[in-house]
């Protein structure tokens, strides 16, 4: 994550630090897999419903926190092209969709001189699409075949597909389901599109699929050098491709990536093994335990808070002033609607209001998110909701900007 702050903040020794989103995805897709496994290995079973309960209630208020706030802010004190912008996304941010939306409107992730509030959300987009549909296609796993080894397998089978696939489409080739790209717009597909970039959430939930050293006794005896080792070499690469990487070059499609996520992989092997204690030491510091648990708020928070105080161009003051109110805005967040909703603080309030006034709590709740959506999504300027000026009305920028302030999103 530190890595994809540093290269929205436009840092030039961090050109290749969107790739920190894919250290995310492959450790997103080994967690999540652990987690389903360890469930089903203890019940026997697989509940859909607590698991994507359990997502929403991890990930949706504080989205809507940022959403709202975004939107606000917008409305009072944005410009006509951040106004212009927020029509077009708002919608697919709250369906978790802004990849598509992106892909769709056309607008180069690499490339802008304006960036959008909500650029950096396609990566939580992809996310979420993950989370719908992979416990669905573990429970098919589980069902297809009884060896964990061969289910890994069959996982790696969809990563190496994923990787093609992006490899076919940079190179020339038909997008899935015959979609139009051409030219620049390749990379963006091949870097914003669910199929090719599910890739490292595959591989991650094919290495749970075969390693949890943890359940293994004795392997904490294990000298811990060559962990050690191992992982100071994984780390080494991953701080080479977070320097040097480049988002448009071809080379990044599947290799970079490939490279990526096989070294987040080591590092993760080193991580969960019991004799690891070098890693442990490192990982186990309070404050990198802090920022880890903090880590989806500080996400969310930094890139509107860098757009709007203009951090994005290498300016260390900027940098430092942003990072501060961002780190205000998500501690805030993070006490009040994050650990209050992993708790379950809210569904106890809930069960002790009065039937009568849960349905007035669910219809304001529901206008100030369908008014954010609604006013947000309206031209002020439009002679056809009264306004007087045809001149006057927001339109979509006709000429794709420049890409002086790279500004990727994870």
């Amino acid at each position: 994550m530190l890595a994809v702050i540093a290269y929205h903040a436009g840092f030039s020794t961090f050109h290749g630090g969107f790739l920190g989103v894919e250290v995310f995805f492959v450790v997103s897709g080994y967690l999540i897999t652990t987690l389903l496994l360890e469930e089903h290995e203890r019940s026997a079973t697989v509940s859909l419903r607590s698991f994507w309960v359990r997502r929403a209630r991890r990930l949706l208020p504080a989205l809507a926190v940022v959403l709202v706030a975004t939107t606000v802010w917008v409305l009072m004190w944005g410009s006509p092209e951040q106004a212009s912008q927020m029509r077009r996304d708002l919608p697919w941010a709250v369906g978790y969709l802004a990849n598509w939306g992106q892909i769709l409107g056309d607008v180069p992730y690499f490339a802008s001189a304006d960036p959008p509030l909500l650029r950096h959300l396609w990566s939580l987009a992809v996310e979420e699409q993950w989370y719908v549909v992979w416990p669905l296609v573990f429970i098919w796993l589980l069902r297809r075949t009884r060896s964990d080894r061969r289910r890994g397998r069959l996982v790696v089978v969809g990563a190496v597909v994923s990787y093609l696939l992006s490899w076919w489409v940079v190179r020339g080739g038909s997008a899935p389901m015959g979609w139009p790209v051409s030219g620049a717009d390749r990379i963006n597909f091949a870097y914003l599109s669910t199929p090719t970039r599910a890739s490292g959430l595959l591989l991650g939930a094919a290495a749970a699929f075969v390693w949890r050293p943890w359940r293994r006794p004795g392997l904490e005896r294990l000298p811990s050098r060559p962990l050690d080792l191992a992982l100071g070499i994984s780390l080494g690469v991953l701080v080479s491709v977070f320097i040097g990487a480049d988002l448009t070059a071809g080379y990044m499609y599947p290799g970079v990536l490939a490279a990526t996520a096989i070294a987040s992989l080591v590092a993760i092997g080193v991580v969960v093994h019991p004799a690891a204690s070098g890693a442990r030491v490192v990982l186990g510091n309070r404050w990198i335990v802090a920022v880890g648990r903090r880590s989806y708020g500080l996400y969310l928070w930094h890139w509107p808070v860098f757009v709007v105080l203009g951090a994005t161009e290498g300016e260390l003051g900027s940098f430092l002033v942003a990072s501060a109110v961002t780190a205000v805005l998500s501690e805030v967040a993070y006490r009040t609607v994050e650990v209050p909703m992993r708790s379950g603080a809210l569904g106890r309030w809930w069960t002790r209001r009065a039937p009568g006034r849960r349905v007035v709590v669910v219809a304001v709740v529901a206008s100030v998110l369908s008014l954010s959506v609604a006013v947000a999504t309206v031209d002020e300027f439009d002679p056809s909701i009264g306004g007087e000026e045809q001149e006057f009305v927001l339109k979509p920028v006709d000429e794709p900007p420049d890409d002086s302030a790279l500004g990727e999103s994870v």
